[in-house]
């Protein structure tokens, strides 16, 4: 009876859904912001090229305070990163992603 949020991609994984798997799971580490959990990530196995990404689905709506994304916020950037370079004080991600279906290089 679980519900799933599912994206899905013509280009491999590693190229559409593995950096935004690892950043997500990042964010989804510090359990300072909600995001999703995400469960698997992978390439379509029935002989069709794509990929595809699985993630629990939330429930949005109702009003937003912009206060309370204000202390989330502060919490995200006051979290212990779980990155080793971002918890020595460096800038980047260990992982290039995408941005929609433009490379984001992010070393």
């Amino acid at each position: 009876g679980a519900e799933f949020f599912v994206k899905k991609a013509r280009q491999p994984a590693q190229l559409m859904f593995q950096g935004e798997a690892i950043g997500l799971r990042a964010l989804y580490d510090t359990h300072t912001i909600r995001v999703p959990n995400v469960l698997y990530y992978g390439d379509r196995t029935d002989g069709q090229d794509g990929s595809f990404i699985i993630m629990e689905s939330l429930k949005m709506g109702g009003r937003s305070s912009a206060y309370e994304f204000g202390v989330d916020m502060a919490r995200l950037h006051l979290a212990t990163p779980s990155v080793k370079e971002a918890a020595e004080g460096k800038f980047g991600f260990p992982i290039d992603n995408t941005c929609g279906a433009t490379p984001q290089p992010n070393g």
